[in-house]
């Protein structure tokens, strides 16, 4: 169940903020390049993919909230780098570590009785 689907004409921009625990502006690094990084960030704020008989991955729960019905609702994207200054407290590599602040502007592309709410 997508908040953000193409049946009521929305459509999101999103503001990502990357904080990690390396240099600032060194966000293409040897730990995962940019575009990587992004396309898993969309991959958790999608419906999960069917399946090739059409239905949703086992274990699933239902009703499953998202916020995108799909990643070519995305009319928008700001990246911004910051520093990470809590290092994590397990053993993992710090430089590995990365905590993403998303900041998400929903507008509709046409009017629709679905969609009133978010027309400017």
């Amino acid at each position: 169940m997508p908040l953000v689907r193409a049946s009521a004409h929305l459509l999101a921009e999103l503001d990502v903020q990357i904080l990690r625990s390396d240099e600032v502006g060194n966000i293409v690094t040897n730990n995962g390049d940019l575009d990587n990084r992004l396309k898993t960030l969309f991959d958790g704020l999608r419906s999960p993919v069917a399946t090739d008989n059409g239905t949703i991955p086992p274990g699933t729960p239902e009703p499953f909230y998202s916020l995108l019905e799909d990643d070519f609702l995305i009319s928008r994207l700001s990246i911004a780098p910051g520093p990470l200054l809590i290092p994590p407290q397990n053993d993992t590599d710090p430089k590995a570590w990365v905590n993403a602040i998303v900041t998400v502007t929903i507008s509709a592309s046409k009017r629709h009785m679905a969609n009133l709410e978010f027309l400017s």
